[in-house]
């Protein structure tokens, strides 16, 4: 009877265990804290130099992997709004606007 008790007991330790362990989170947010443009993402690019963009209503963010570096219409760009992103086969970026065409 003590053996089953033992049995039951550990059977519920592991379950804890491993349902715990599997609730870790494998995600990393980013937000204007970090260095993000703006907090809505209309779009996600990645160029051919691994960076990812990140097209907001604020403009658009460059994450190197460390740090985010934003251009806005201060850089040049048409709109603040960019809903898509485009790196082309020569290297040149198209960032298309919500309101304002593209900007290359």
């Amino acid at each position: 009877m003590i053996k089953i008790y033992k049995l039951i007991l550990l059977s519920g330790v592991l379950v804890v265990a491993i349902s715990s362990y599997a609730q870790r989170s494998i995600f990393t947010n980013y937000s204007i804290d970090e260095g993000l443009a703006q907090s809505s993402v209309l779009s996600i690019y990645q160029d051919s130099n691994a960076n990812l963009w990140f097209g907001t209503q604020g403009g658009v963010s460059k994450y190197n992997g460390k740090t985010f570096q934003t251009f806005d219409t201060r850089n040049g760009f048409a709109d603040n709004h960019i809903s898509a992103m485009l790196q082309d086969s020569k290297k040149r970026y198209w960032f298309g606007h919500r309101y304002k065409g593209l900007t290359l």
